[in-house]
């Protein structure tokens, strides 16, 4: 077994209760000024194995902010990848998914960065680029979304 890691994350941004598509969702979310964010720490105990697994896949776990829902709501469970192939030869994904209980409510927190490999130096582009997180019911379709930073 190898030496591992953890690291801490914060993604927050616009979020609306009832949205059928992440889009809307952040609209909604941008025009009530209501956000979500989700702390998160990913582990990855043992690098090598985490480095050696195609799917780069470990544990995640955090809370959740969101007014709409409660503050500082615990993660019961969670998943990180990291450059997971994306539709595009270039693109990869970092993807962030945490399950969580509001007031006897199982929701489930998903979202992913994109990263591309575009020609030249790009860090500080690849950096910002993200995608709209959903939050969903395990059991049913999107229901919100958050802006990732």
């Amino acid at each position: 077994m190898s030496e591992g890691i953890i690291f801490d994350e914060t993604m927050k941004g616009p979020f609306a209760l009832g949205a059928q598509t992440p889009d809307d969702g952040f609209a909604k979310g941008e025009a009530a000024s209501t956000n979500l964010a989700m702390h998160a720490s990913v582990s990855a105990p043992d690098l090598d194995a985490f480095i050696d697994d195609s799917r780069h896949e470990d544990g995640l776990s955090g809370t959740i902010d969101c007014a709409p829902i409660g503050m500082g709501l615990p993660s019961t469970g969670g998943v990180f990848n990291l450059f997971l192939p994306g539709d595009d030869p270039r693109l990869k994904l970092m993807v962030y998914e945490l399950a969580l209980n509001a007031d006897g409510r199982e929701l489930y927190v998903a979202g992913h960065k994109e990263v591309r490999d575009d020609h030249g130096f790009d860090m500080w582009s690849i950096l910002q680029r993200s995608t709209r997180p959903c939050m969903r019911n395990p059991t049913r379709a999107v229901r919100s979304s958050v802006q990732a930073f």
